[in-house]
């Protein structure tokens, strides 16, 4: 709208305050005419506060026909709410005018529904946050509700706890359990401290004489076992660390036959973890102690690569035996029970 021009009568006065100051006044006079001309729109104005929010429309009932409307008390007559008119399938709205209808808006009634349920997916804590919120999602039946809450203030310091089981630390791995003598270590790949087999070896274990073959001479066998060592389950995988002796020779001269010790594991066909070569034969043993051999610690050939087959898994019992191997087939052998021991001890594998 532009501007409106009209004829009128200013009077301009001015008078002194009770400070000395002076004040102007002016007074606009305009015709009866000039009076009822509209004035030009102002500005727009700033946007109002929100509204409450509706609910859909609900239904209130059901009326026969369009008369009955009038026969409503006026406190069902409300906005949000409608009536089923019979007559015509319609729907019937108040909007403070009158009434609205809408014929034919009503469809035949849906299935049931089926059962509803409402599950709480739980609360999470967010130190982060500091307005609580709620989320409801739909699922097929039903809702669920997860809602999240701010921390708290930080509270003081408590007193100090009682000292509890290392093994019950929230960064102790107890998926192997301590043995006697056990070290404590820290383990890189699941950032948690477990326990470790001690390091010197565990033991030792060592054969008793029912363990060990009885003397006998003449002997023809290429390959015989003369004496075996039991080693219990241990809770960690090891190495066998043997020490031991035996006394055996081989008939005739050194270059027809010879008779070595290789202490194998679990049978005679085993990885050997010790051994003890016979230099003697019959001619040279004449004395009480011709023969004797000392058993020595070795390491066997890997079968697979980066794997030695010396390696005893955890949990399993294991045998060493004392194999007696003839180098050549000319010759008999014999044994004597009295110089012969093994002493085993456990090397963990870390």
């Amino acid at each position: 709208m532009s501007d409106v021009t009209f004829t009128a009568k200013v009077k301009i006065t001015r008078e002194m305050d009770t400070l000395g100051l002076p004040v102007t006044t002016a007074e606009v006079e305009v015709d009866e005419y000039a009076a009822l001309l509209p004035l030009p729109a102002g500005r727009e104005g700033d946007q109002g506060p929100r509204g409450r929010p509706r609910t859909t429309w609900v239904k209130r009932g059901t009326v026969t026909n369009a008369a009955a409307l009038t026969l409503l008390d006026p406190a069902d007559r409300d906005f949000g709410h409608w009536w089923h008119n019979l007559a015509t399938n319609g729907m019937e709205t108040w909007t403070e005018i009158g009434w609205v209808s809408s014929p034919g808006a009503v469809g035949p009634p849906g299935p049931p529904p089926g059962p509803y349920s409402l599950s709480a997916a739980g609360t999470v804590s967010d130190p982060k946050l500091s307005i609580a919120g709620a989320q409801i999602a739909d699922v097929p039946g039903g809702q669920t509700l997860k809602v999240t809450v701010p921390a708290g203030e930080k509270g003081e310091k408590g007193p100090i706890g009682t000292a509890g089981p290392i093994v019950e630390s929230a960064d102790y791995d107890n998926t192997l359990g301590p043995s006697n003598g056990s070290l404590f270590g820290w383990n890189r790949g699941t950032k948690k401290y477990r326990p470790l087999p001690f390091p010197n070896g565990f033991g030792p274990w060592q054969t008793a004489q029912a363990d060990i073959h009885a003397d006998e001479t003449g002997i023809s066998d290429a390959k015989r076992t003369m004496a075996t060592l039991e080693i219990p389950p241990l809770p960690f995988p090891w190495q066998p660390f043997v020490m031991g002796s035996f006394r055996a020779v081989a008939g005739g001269t050194r270059s027809q036959s010879s008779v070595a010790g290789y202490v194998r594991i679990n049978n005679v066909n085993g990885p050997a973890c010790a051994i003890g070569v016979n230099p003697w034969w019959e001619s040279m043993a004449t004395s009480a102690l011709g023969g004797e051999v000392n058993i020595r610690p070795m390491l066997s050939p890997k079968v697979t690569s980066g794997t030695s087959d010396l390696i005893i898994p955890a949990g399993e019992p294991t045998t060493l035996l004392l194999s007696m191997e003839r180098s050549k087939m000319e010759n008999n052998w014999s044994w004597w029970r009295s110089h012969c021991y093994l002493i085993c001890y456990a090397l963990p594998v870390i």
